[in-house]
């Protein structure tokens, strides 16, 4: 995609959409001997919502696990929407674009891995983190 190009789907973007483990998180997930889970934040991470909030943007996250500290976490980052447990992502997009009245031209997503790729072939601005996987990189803008 060419840097006008990526540009010009930028403009359109009202919404971002952030997936959590890899994109929000290093990857790793922390299991207890119970159902407790743990995940390590970057505190970055909360600056550039801040940021996207800021300039307009609407900021959510779209992943396939749930997690009781990923809603924490979005409680904390005054995030617009959580959606959790969306195996499939694709179908998941069309879901969230109709709740927030955008179309999927008008969403970005940020992905890292393979479960990600789905929905980054549907929405207007595919974005992939340094640490994705070579086949999320190439889908990405």
């Amino acid at each position: 995609m060419s840097s006008r190009e990526v540009a010009r789907r930028a403009k359109a973007v009202e919404m971002l959409l952030l997936d959590v483990d890899g994109v929000m998180t290093d990857g790793g997930i922390f299991l207890s001997g119970r159902s407790e889970e743990a995940k390590r934040f970057d505190a970055q991470d909360g600056m550039g919502v801040t940021l996207a909030r800021s300039a307009g943007l609407r900021v959510g996250i779209l992943t396939g696990r749930s997690s009781a500290v990923v809603e924490r976490r979005a409680e904390e980052l005054k995030m617009d929407c959580v959606y959790q447990g969306h195996a499939d992502k694709a179908r998941a997009l069309d879901i969230i674009a109709g709740e927030n009245r955008v179309t999927s031209d008008q969403i970005a997503y940020v992905g890292d891995d393979i479960l990600d790729l789905p929905v980054m072939r549907l929405d207007g601005l595919p974005l992939a983190v340094p640490n994705a996987r070579p086949e999320v990189k190439a889908e990405s803008a």
